[in-house]
């Protein structure tokens, strides 16, 4: 038999908006489907596939009707990702997790993209702008051509492994081997007064006590807390002036302040953000900090237009940038607005510097509750929002046991690796460190 047709998304479509699917239909059709051809499958990079089981599994299909087969997920609740459909009843609505792998017929890829071609009748207008879970947006686009195309369950596309799946999803990798110690991370919270007593509480007693540099950037000064005051007023919508100024701050303390040193990487957070610094540092072993890194949870804007329109790291869930990205958008970028909003015009801008986002499933712009539990990562690094759920409990169930040990061991490699800096250290001096390393490892939280 012929080997398999393999294809990654960006390959088929050079664009930016080939990971949102609908999109590139067309072009899958017009560049991939032969007259051979029965099945258009698509998975993920995590997806594990048992290509012989795939086979005969869709063998028992019938390839002449307009379909879809794959692992179903539904919401729990109307949530803003998928933007409140199904507000009354949203789990009769099913969706495709695409790491377990979803199969289309070809006469329905047909029809799907008829639907698409600019002579179509009446003409394709996109739902929305923003595009956000790939499988949830094809569904309701089916779901939208044919009430009575829904997606059918079948046994072989599996969420997790077993003996009859074809195809299996398998969590995302964060460890590459050398986490990076969070001495290299410098975590910038957005904030202003109207939440100081509010929200900070909230995160100065979860994640951030689990921080080594950690700076709070508010509309006003509080030396309580205590908040860097980047003297812009708040704004209800946007945070652009606010966001750049926060990175050029940082950008001037870093050259200034010889405590950040070692600082690496720049993490800009709400501060409504659940994080996992271990998780975090874990994951940043991955990456190269040569390169220009702009990274978290991607969203496409006016991903169906003709220049594709552009792709962004949802700021909720943290943002993500090394150093060398940072002085880039210091130097190069600005706000056509002071209330613009702040993520959007960095990525807009930093298209224009040819610097794409890199997208991870382990950041999140919304709550835990909005997502299938299927989907989530043990290792998630980020949630977004406090709306409706105890942030607390949610970073104690999720993140803090990890953080906590991480946190311990980090400060502990450290604290080793200055004393082995030292050509000699007094007797007196010695004692004191070690007494406080003991006095650390005793922290209860």
């Amino acid at each position: 038999k012929s080997k398999p047709n393999v294809y990654l998304s960006h390959e088929i479509s050079n664009k930016r908006n080939a990971w949102a699917i609908t999109p590139i239909l067309i072009d899958i059709l017009n560049q991939l489907i032969k007259p051979q051809i029965k099945w258009f499958v698509v998975c993920e990079a995590n997806s594990i596939v048992n290509l012989k089981k795939l086979l005969s599994s869709l063998e028992n299909e019938n390839e002449l009707i307009e379909g879809y087969y794959g692992f179903p997920l539904y919401d729990r609740d109307a949530t803003i990702i998928h933007h409140f459909a199904f507000f009354h009843n949203p789990s009769i609505f099913h969706f495709p997790f695409l790491k377990a792998g979803v199969a289309f017929s070809i006469p329905l890829l047909h029809r799907l993209v008829d639907r698409l071609l600019p002579s179509a009748t009446p003409p394709f207008k996109a739902p929305t702008e923003f595009s956000i879970d790939a499988s949830h947006e094809l569904a309701l686009f089916i779901w939208n051509i044919d009430k009575n195309l829904n997606l059918k369950t079948v046994p072989y596309f599996c969420s997790h492994y077993g003996s009859e799946c074809a195809i299996y999803a398998r969590d995302e990798n964060i460890f590459c081997g050398n986490p990076i110690s969070l001495d290299k991370v410098l975590f910038a919270v957005k904030t202003c007064e109207k939440y100081h007593k509010e929200r900070l509480p909230i995160i100065l007693g979860t994640w951030a006590q689990f921080t080594i540099h950690l700076r709070v950037f508010s509309d006003v000064r509080d030396d309580a807390i205590p908040t860097v005051s980047t003297n812009v007023p708040n704004y209800e919508r946007g945070h652009c002036e606010k966001s750049l100024k926060i990175l050029g701050m940082v950008l001037d303390e870093i050259t200034k302040n010889t405590t950040l040193k070692n600082v690496e990487w720049i993490v800009m957070t709400d501060d409504d953000t659940l994080l996992s610094t271990s998780s975090l540092t874990e994951y940043l072993g991955c990456f190269n900090k040569n390169e220009y890194i702009y990274l978290g949870e991607r969203y496409g804007f006016d991903l169906f237009s003709e220049d594709n329109g552009y792709n962004y790291i949802t700021g909720g869930g943290g943002i993500v940038f090394n150093l060398k990205t940072v002085r880039k958008i210091v130097e190069s970028c600005s706000c056509p607005s002071p209330s613009s909003p702040d993520d959007m015009i960095i990525a807009a801008c930093l298209k224009q510097l040819g610097i794409e986002p890199i997208h991870s499933t382990l950041f999140h712009q919304a709550r835990p509750k909005d997502y299938p539990s299927i989907v989530l990562n043990k290792n998630s690094i980020s949630f977004h929002k406090f709306w409706q759920i105890d942030p607390i409990e949610e970073y104690d169930k999720r993140f803090k046991r990890k953080d906590k040990e991480y946190y311990v061991i980090d400060r502990n490699l450290i604290s080793d690796y200055n004393f082995l800096k030292q050509d000699c250290i007094s007797e007196q001096n010695h004692e004191e460190n070690v007494m406080k390393k003991e006095e650390f490892n005793r922290i209860e939280l």
